[in-house]
């Protein structure tokens, strides 16, 4: 059992969180990998400006990312990110945990929506840092395939420091990005859960479509293969002891 506490003061700082300067817009401390741009639009309390980022295609430029970088970040710490998010459909859109090590973006923990009016959006977890990481939180896109166009809209973004209590029946947290992805995606297990790991994969029926055994690492590749988009569940268990179920989305 994990105890989180959202402490009085502990608010982190995000530059230029509402996209906007005396009523203008502005896009200023914020980086992307493709394109963004100002949208005259926003939620209650958000002014009247937002950020819109394209979603990523599969034929030209992605991912689209838009991200801002947080090197104050203790890789030891739980945090809660949070955001009024909508889409533009088709994507699925959604804020995320991350790092970037010499240009290189790894997508962490995070929520999504398809919701087309602007819906708060809100994911805890700890940035797993590596020598050379630097954490960073991304608004994602999304990812779309042929001549389709889809977009993100993103504003007011948090980031909160947690308190985490733990007890001796505290379990391991383990991380799956990107999600939703289109044909594979990481498992990260925390570096004492990484051997005699076993995966099963199950639609929402319950049956279990895919399987790995005995595994060891602490990064695990789980590839799409032929399953159709959906909804999955990834079941992991170390040493024949379950220690975590997540979502996992395949989009087209």
């Amino acid at each position: 059992m994990v105890i989180f506490l959202i402490m009085p003061g502990l608010s982190c700082q995000i530059l230029n969180n509402s996209f906007e300067n005396n009523n203008g817009p502005d896009l200023s401390d914020w980086e992307w990998t493709c394109h963004a741009e100002s949208f005259e639009n926003a939620p209650q309390g958000g002014g009247k400006w937002c950020i819109q980022v394209p979603s990523g295609n599969t034929q030209g430029c992605y991912p689209g990312f838009v991200y801002q970088k947080v090197p104050w970040i203790s890789k030891d710490k739980m945090y809660t990110l949070s955001a009024w998010v909508y889409a533009d459909s088709p994507p699925v859109v959604g804020i995320n945990f991350g790092k970037i090590n010499n240009g290189n973006i790894t997508l962490l923990e995070g929520d999504t929506t398809t919701s087309a009016s602007w819906t708060r959006l809100q994911v805890t977890s700890e940035f797993s840092l590596l020598t050379g990481d630097t954490a960073i939180v991304i608004l994602n896109g999304g990812l779309i395939g042929g001549p389709a166009q889809g977009f993100g809209y993103f504003d007011l973004i948090q980031l909160e420091e947690i308190s985490k209590t733990k007890n001796t029946t505290d379990h391991p947290i383990f991380q799956l990005y990107p999600n939703p992805c289109v044909f594979q995606s990481t498992i990260i297990m925390e570096e004492k859960y990484m051997s005699n790991v076993d995966i099963t994969v199950t639609n929402i029926y319950g049956q279990s479509v895919l399987s790995l055994h005995n595994i060891s690492g602490s990064e695990v590749s789980l590839d799409r293969e032929q399953l159709p988009a959906g909804l999955y569940f990834i079941h992991l268990k170390v040493n024949d002891t379950l220690i975590g179920t997540k979502k996992w989305i395949i989009s087209e």
